[in-house]
């Protein structure tokens, strides 16, 4: 709700084109429903539309993959150890919940620039199939938050060169 409320443009329109998709899927669903009940599908075909709406439904309570607990703890535990440092971060979720806007993400290489410029906490999600930057590597991190899967979200101070 927080994306929408937002007064731009950009998320009026992300607002609108999203009412209108459930709009449509509404649709779609009841004309599949009243065939379903005028017998125009296979009992076959009936069992497996219920069981992808049956499987849609549970993914709204069951976590299906890898859980981002340690980005919303790593971003909460450094705001308030650092309520008013600068920090950029490649991963959206760690500027929500650091309560900054998600839309100003910072990719490893536009951070190795801004590096020469100002000193800044630099929070980087590290999972298992992506290697560390060059630059990183060669840093060591004020803290680490992992999840269980080897997901790491490293916070690191990076000075001017």
């Amino acid at each position: 709700m927080f994306f929408i409320a937002d007064t731009d443009k950009q998320s009026l329109l992300g607002f609108s084109t999203s009412f209108l998709l459930l709009f449509f899927a509404a649709l779609g669903l009841s004309y599949i429903w009243k065939k379903i009940q005028n017998g125009g599908y296979s009992r076959v075909s009936v069992l497996v539309i219920i069981w992808c709406l049956v499987a849609y439904l549970a993914t709204g309570f069951i976590i299906f993959g890898p859980r981002k607990a340690h980005i919303k703890q790593a971003a909460e535990i450094f705001i308030n150890e650092h309520p008013k440092a600068s920090f950029y971060s490649n991963n959206r979720f760690f500027l929500f919940y650091g309560h900054k806007d998600p839309a100003s993400i910072l990719t490893p290489e536009m951070a190795k620039y801004l590096r020469r410029q100002q000193a800044f906490f630099y929070a980087y999600e590290k999972n298992r199939n992506r290697l560390l930057p060059d630059f990183l590597a060669q840093e060591t991190p004020r803290y680490s938050y992992q999840n269980r899967h080897g997901d790491t979200m490293l916070v690191y101070y990076l000075t001017p060169l």
